[in-house]
């Protein structure tokens, strides 16, 4: 477990497999509370297949909670056949929760390459959630870039949400105020944006976005 604990400074990644990077937590299986990051997140990509998972506290929350915690910094991605970006967490799994916590820095998904299946998810708090969202909130600006190959199967599929990308879990007395961008370019694409939530599966109660 981590509590009580901060970071600052630069946290930076490149690598031609799959990326895990936060400004606190790369990887999280565990319990984070009262903690928080201000550094600035960046984490570049290249080669075919390869993904990224960035957020300005955890990169990746596989299971166990964050509550009480929040990040200010700014979270960058550049490239990516499969990208999870989020001001607080890029991706959130199934056992995963985050409760009392926020974002206010601004969200950058940049060179999201075609894949019909994946593509890339980028939100405020939480680029990609199947956990439980609670009480929490982001304040930053999200934007997404990604270019489709042509050919009649080519697609960005990219989710862009003020809150969340691509939700697939619960989320619960949690809003948004920051303003998603999303922009493409070639061959066929399967895009949403949503001042909230990108791209809906899940349960929502009791949320609102106030971005435009």
């Amino acid at each position: 477990s981590i509590s009580n604990s901060w970071s600052s400074g630069t946290v930076s990644a490149k690598s031609g497999g799959e990326n895990m990077t936060g400004g606190l937590v790369g990887g999280n299986y565990g319990t984070i509370n009262a903690s928080h990051s201000d550094a600035i997140v960046s984490s570049s990509l290249f080669g075919f297949g390869s993904s990224n998972h960035a957020g300005g506290l955890v990169g990746w929350s596989s299971s166990g909670s964050i509550t009480n915690s929040h990040a200010t910094g700014s979270v960058t991605t550049n490239y990516g056949y499969y990208s999870n970006v989020g001001g607080l967490v890029g991706a959130l799994y199934a056992d995963a929760s985050i409760s009392g916590s926020f974002a206010t820095g601004n969200v950058s998904a940049l060179n999201l390459f075609d894949n019909l299946e994946l593509g890339g998810n980028a939100g405020g708090l939480v680029g990609w959630s199947a956990g439980s969202i609670y009480s929490s909130y982001a304040a930053g600006d999200v934007y997404a870039w990604g270019h489709a190959s042509t050919g009649p199967y080519a697609s960005t599929n990219i989710h862009v949400g003020g809150l969340v990308g691509h939700n697939r879990g619960s989320i619960q007395y949690s809003y948004a105020t920051g303003n998603p961008v999303l922009s493409t370019s070639g061959g066929y694409t399967y895009n949403r944006v949503g001042g909230l939530i990108g791209y809906n599966t899940g349960n929502i109660d009791q949320a609102y976005a106030s971005g435009h």
